[in-house]
């Protein structure tokens, strides 16, 4: 019942940030203008291995910061403003950079 009512709750969002994912998997991205930490919900299994194969190839085996835009509805995974989700996420743009660089090599 929480998760339905977490869902009605979504808010459809595109993020830009820096991607990363950690030792379980899961995708992070750190927006750029507020530096809020986004984890990548659920994404369909052909969605989510093209985004692991692009991001190891950009980011040279995760030697360099990679810069994602993705659309998706955020939801809220506590009471904590800074721990959100964006249920199936959608990748907008892939490209080699950080967010300082984001004014001169903006994804998209």
């Amino acid at each position: 019942m929480l998760t339905l009512a977490a869902v009605a709750e979504a808010d459809t969002v595109v993020v830009k940030g820096e991607l990363s994912f950690n030792s379980k998997g899961t995708g992070k991205v750190s927006e750029c203008k507020s530096g809020r930490i986004f984890s990548l919900g659920e994404m369909a299994s052909n969605s989510y291995l093209s985004l692991v194969q692009r991001y190891w190839r950009i980011s040279y085996h995760g030697q360099t910061p990679v810069l994602i835009e993705v659309r998706g509805d955020v939801t809220r995974t506590s009471d904590r403003e800074t721990e959100l989700t964006l249920q199936w996420p959608h990748v907008v743009a892939l490209v080699a950079g950080r967010c300082s660089d984001a004014s001169r090599h903006a994804p998209g």
